[in-house]
């Protein structure tokens, strides 16, 4: 039973590939806004937050030039982008990062798939 299951989903998966993409990609985001909605700002991710909400984004640069923070002002940049678009909240500020785990789990999947493929082809 649990092998024709399996053998049922892999065909499926076959078959629909963009629909198991688009079907993995909402449950993932989900889960994560709804994982960031219920948690408290780390200590890291306040690190990035109070920098991303000064006044402008010179201001946010002159921050990191002075030497107060060893980081570089990469991701204070996108979450203050990220702010200006979605909005402050703690969904929003997370979203950037869980984008991030979603495009490489996306394309670890993808490659490994190619991988099999490329395996089970160069198969005597």
């Amino acid at each position: 039973m649990p092998g024709t299951l399996l053998d049922w989903l892999d065909s499926a998966v076959e078959k629909h590939r963009n629909a198991a993409v688009i079907c993995y990609s909402a449950l993932f985001l989900t889960v994560c806004a709804l994982l960031s909605a219920s948690k408290m700002m780390s200590f890291d991710e306040m690190a990035t937050y109070y920098p991303a909400k000064l006044p402008s984004t010179s201001d946010v640069i002159a921050f990191f030039l002075d030497g107060i923070d060893v980081h570089t002002p990469v991701a204070s940049l996108i979450l203050r982008a990220n702010i200006a678009l979605f909005g402050d909240g703690p969904v929003a500020n997370r979203m950037p990062v869980a984008f991030g785990y979603l495009v490489m789990s996306v394309a670890y999947l993808f490659l490994s798939l190619a991988d099999v493929r490329l395996c089970m082809q160069s198969r005597p």
